[in-house]
């Protein structure tokens, strides 16, 4: 069994890794400095090219294409390849939340848990701080043998010798 005390959700981004075959390893190792002379070319470091034009000159459905592809990529571009201006606009961020939201969601099947790891209000401004990239967590925390607890309404009060004092009860654990 394991216990996760969640204070502010993680907003993780898929990272999709998956095994290079010899061919494609060997291939990506043609191109290594390429994509380091890029980098270094960059504001982020990242060899990434990101999204062309402005959040509100696009339409909706542009936009959720846009959303889409680079959901399917995977990893950092999600952030570093969107509208450069979901940083700063008030209307951008929570409806590129609102995308990461519906993802995720679909992915945790308890109620509880769904809430507290992505939860309808946005609990701070998208992008600000780098992704953390997964493969399952989402899928792991749902399992039955996790337990969730919701640090922002079940605080924890005090360590003791046998576990930990949250404002609901004691929890034992052995480690």
């Amino acid at each position: 069994d394991l216990t996760a005390f969640i204070r502010t959700p993680n907003v993780a981004i898929p990272m999709r890794q998956r095994k290079l075959s010899h061919e494609e390893q060997l291939a990506n190792k043609n191109i290594c400095q390429a994509l380091f002379n890029s980098a270094k070319q960059c504001r982020s470091g990242f060899p990434y090219t990101p999204t062309s034009g402005r959040f509100h000159d696009a339409s909706p459905e542009e936009r959720r294409k846009v959303y889409e592809v680079l959901w399917e990529r995977g990893g950092f571009p999600f952030t570093m390849c969107n509208y450069r201006d979901f940083l700063v606009d008030r209307t951008a961020n929570p409806e590129i939340y609102q995308f990461w939201l519906e993802k995720t969601r679909s992915r945790i099947q308890d109620p509880f848990k769904r809430d507290v790891m992505a939860p309808m209000e946005q609990p701070h401004w998208l992008g600000t701080k780098p992704p953390s990239l997964e493969q399952d967590y989402y899928e792991m925390i749902d399992r039955p043998n996790v337990t969730v607890v919701d640090l922002k309404k079940t605080p924890i009060v005090r360590f003791e010798e046998k576990g930990i004092r949250t404002s609901e009860k004691l929890l034992e654990f052995d480690i």
